[in-house]
């Protein structure tokens, strides 16, 4: 048991897993950056994908493993993260709203009487509650009551553990507020803080023959333009679209490459599709990386193809900015901090394969204007997505949840 009255505030991050995954990077990144001498960072994790977990442990960040096997584990799990937390000294627990998550750190919350705060990272789906039973049907009628449980419970829970929420960008607060209201929770419980990415030097590669060296391990020696996307390889992540771009540019672009850099359930297929459309080495499907930043920055244009309606600020989109990488996207609400060219992105108005390429075709005719776009972009992130500017508002916000009790060290937020 630590001694609180020496010790900072412990904030506990849980999350469902600790993959190479948006939140799971939040979270690090968040975790690493706080003062030490205001916060201490724990994180708890349910499913043993473990990919992050090296970077937790080498930035001295506590993790405990608690193996959620099916439903029938809950009652054990909860037990062993309630006892974490008191063992621990727990004073605020940060959930990123996965169900795993949230069913435990709301509940655990709860029973040990701390607050919680959670992070909205996507566009809320509209959800309609059932309103009547209708015609009597046995099966229907169990999921009618099933849904309406399970909306009582969800705003029971959050109504007593909840102090604040958080949006990473004001297309996903807007999206929220019917949730806030259907649920009673006041309005002024939620605040925007934007997704930030750390801001390396411009020429933090490391030597010009590291980069060269990953360009030939790539064969990107004589490649130009070097396309990349990062993401889950999932429907509606648009990575197939991608594949139909690079069939029509690579005719005015021969030296072209496109790497796809992650992993997920549409892989196969894509693959096929890769071979089908006669790309062969033109496309590389490179899997999980750790060293994406590195990846990025021997590319020259970031392809974002989802046109998916509940996006959040996409964080790679950020990285690849932060990068003095352009980048290629349809215009989607999330961003709406983002508006036009002169940010760095070239936003599409119609969502075709076909503007893709023709998008593609155009920026990459001139390389002084690509690198230009790309100097916008790290201006953009410099201005409104810098690492530090998030952390420091994300301590300003603990500070204002936790009782003035657990403020012990009287540490300076501004």
């Amino acid at each position: 048991m630590r001694d609180v009255m020496k010790q900072p505030p412990r904030i506990l991050h849980v999350l469902p897993d600790l993959s190479v995954g948006g939140g799971q990077q939040v979270v690090l990144r968040y975790a690493t950056g706080i003062k030490r001498d205001c916060f201490e960072n724990l994180v708890c994790y349910f499913v043993p994908q473990r990919d992050l977990l090296p970077e937790f442990e080498s930035a001295g960040i506590l993790t405990l493993f608690l193996d959620h096997r099916s439903f029938w584990s809950w009652p054990q799990v909860l037990r062993r993260l309630i006892h974490f937390i008191r063992d621990q000294g727990v004073d605020l627990i940060h959930i990123q709203g996965t169900p795993l998550d949230r069913i435990y750190g709301e509940l655990a919350a709860w029973r040990c009487g701390i607050p919680v705060v959670r992070t909205l990272h996507g566009v809320r789906a509209e959800k309609r509650l059932i309103s009547g039973l209708g015609k009597f049907r046995p099966r229907a009628l169990g999921v009618k009551l099933r849904v309406h449980i399970q909306h009582w419970f969800e705003g029971f829970l959050e109504r007593r553990t909840i102090s604040r929420f958080t949006a990473v960008s004001e297309a996903v607060r807007d999206s929220w507020l019917p949730y806030l209201h259907a649920h009673n929770l006041p309005v002024n419980k939620l605040e925007v803080i934007y997704n930030g990415v750390p801001l390396a030097a411009k020429e933090s590669f490391g030597t010009p023959t590291e980069a060269q060296t990953l360009r030939h391990e790539l064969g990107l020696i004589d490649s130009f333009p070097t396309l990349i996307n990062v993401g889950r390889l999932v429907s509606g992540k648009g990575q197939e679209r991608l594949l139909h771009m690079m069939k029509a540019v690579l005719p005015h672009r021969p030296n072209g490459r496109l790497l796809l850099v992650g992993d997920g359930p549409e892989r196969a297929s894509l693959e096929r599709l890769s071979q089908e459309l006669q790309l062969d080495h033109r496309v590389l499907f490179l899997g999980q990386r750790l060293d994406v930043r590195n990846l990025i920055r021997i590319s020259d244009l970031f392809v974002f193809p989802s046109t998916y309606p509940y996006e959040g600020l996409s964080l790679v989109v950020l990285e690849a900015m932060a990068e003095s990488k352009p980048v290629v996207t349809f215009r989607l609400p999330i961003f709406q901090k983002l508006t036009c060219s002169t940010d760095g992105i070239h936003f599409l108005d119609e969502w075709t394969v076909d503007a893709l390429a023709d998008a593609v075709k155009e920026l990459t005719s001139d390389e002084a204007h690509l690198r230009h776009l790309g100097q916008e972009a790290r201006r953009t992130v410099e201005a409104h997505f810098s690492l530090n500017t998030a952390v420091r508002r994300m301590e300003r916000l603990y500070t204002s949840v936790l009782s003035p009790a657990a403020i012990r060290n009287g540490c300076d937020m501004r």
